[in-house]
């Protein structure tokens, strides 16, 4: 019985220990720290252009979904940018991270592209999942292909070209570079259901250019 007694302290320490991992992990996993969002405003009597301001505390990221908060995602405009034309808006979320957003709530992550959100090429965008994997998305925020590349160019009169294990490297050498392009990896070709139309076996993406090129 003392034996007993003396091995049950040990059990439970043992199971708050194995709860106290789990809680961490789980929260890491969650990442449900604040985030930082940056966003155009309705316009009020202070800011009577809606401009696009930085709030703290806007909400969380949930594997990689941005849930915002009821104040902020009713604070937000749906009447700046060319988004608008599509009932959608952009928040950045601590930056670069970018999202776009309906009118209804549903937020994606999205490709950073020439300082700002990706842009809809024949109805597609580019879209990134929590393991930074590139996939589409029309414009409401449904996927149409899944994050499956590392890269994906834009659609081109219904063709993109993509990559699997490319990486970014500046253009040049020099300090004061800024623009990067992607080398590395295999390469091929997806039509816009993204069925492979270029078999992902070429070593840069002007191979696959010249493929296209020679098909056409």
């Amino acid at each position: 019985m003392k034996n007993l007694l003396f091995l049950l302290p040990l059990f439970f320490m043992a199971c708050t220990h194995d709860s106290s991992k789990e809680q961490k992990k789980e929260k890491k996993l969650l990442n449900i720290d604040p985030l930082e969002c940056t966003y155009y405003i309705k316009p009020n009597t202070e800011y009577p252009h809606g401009d696009m301001l930085t709030f703290p505390n806007c909400g969380k990221l949930v594997n990689g979904e941005l849930q915002l908060s009821k104040k902020h995602f009713e604070n937000m405009s749906f009447k700046k940018g060319s988004e608008s034309n599509f009932g959608l808006t952009t928040v950045y979320a601590n930056y670069p991270d970018i999202f776009y957003v309906t009118k209804e709530g549903k937020t994606q992550r999205m490709y950073f592209y020439d300082m700002g959100v990706d842009y809809f090429v024949d109805g597609l965008a580019r879209y990134l999942n929590p393991e930074d994997k590139m996939g589409f998305v029309n414009s409401k925020l449904e996927v149409v292909i899944p994050a499956k590349y590392d890269y994906a160019d834009f659609f081109e009169e219904g063709v993109a070209i993509v990559s699997n294990g490319s990486h970014s490297e500046k253009v040049s050498d020099s300090e004061y570079e800024e623009h990067t392009h992607m080398v590395g990896g295999v390469w091929g070709a997806i039509d816009k259901t993204g069925k492979m139309i270029v078999e992902m076996k070429y070593g840069s993406e002007s191979e696959v250019e010249q493929v296209l090129k020679a098909h056409n």
